[in-house]
């Protein structure tokens, strides 16, 4: 791995766990598009505005397939079968219609997360977990107590003598 890694959008994963969710739970899982993004594939009638919203419920679209890149799918539009493609980051909310519940994603999917630099040495790791092990008051180390104790009962110090 190089010295600094990145996250793969999170995205795909909410708006998969969100529509099963949904329809587990009977509800109609709608999206809005951000028809201004590249590579959406929708009919020309709805890319003249700025989002649209979208039932991808198991009624409305046959074949939906939601991979980390791509929401397609086959929907009816005026009554002819269209084959739809959404790129994930044009996704702007995944919620269900009854009532609102899902969740809205930030406007600049594309940026990517760094993760720590993974040159942390260990004598500076070390460092770092025995400061937050320490009390605010004193700055020493705090003292802890085993939760385990033995416990003899009378009649297994009645039994061992008898032997």
């Amino acid at each position: 791995m190089g010295s600094t890694s990145y996250l793969t959008s999170c995205r795909p994963y909410f708006i998969r766990a969100l529509y099963e969710w949904m329809l587990d739970n009977e509800l109609t899982p709608h999206i809005i598009i951000d028809t201004n993004a590249p590579g959406v594939g929708l009919p020309a009638e709805h890319l003249n505005k700025d989002a649209v919203v979208f039932n991808i419920s198991p009624e409305s679209v046959k074949s939906l397939r939601i991979t980390n890149k791509m929401l397609t799918c086959n929907a009816s539009f005026s009554g002819k079968a269209v084959d739809i493609m959404i790129p994930v980051n044009a996704v702007l909310r995944i919620f269900a219609k009854e009532n609102g519940l899902g969740m809205g994603f930030a406007e600049r999917p594309d940026l990517t997360i760094p993760l720590f630099d993974e040159k942390i040495e260990f004598e500076q790791e070390a460092e770092l977990k025995f400061e937050s092990q320490t009390s605010e008051e004193t700055q020493e180390p705090l003292k802890q107590r085993g939760h385990l104790r033995l416990v003899k009962s009378d009649k297994s110090e009645d039994d061992s003598s008898e032997k």
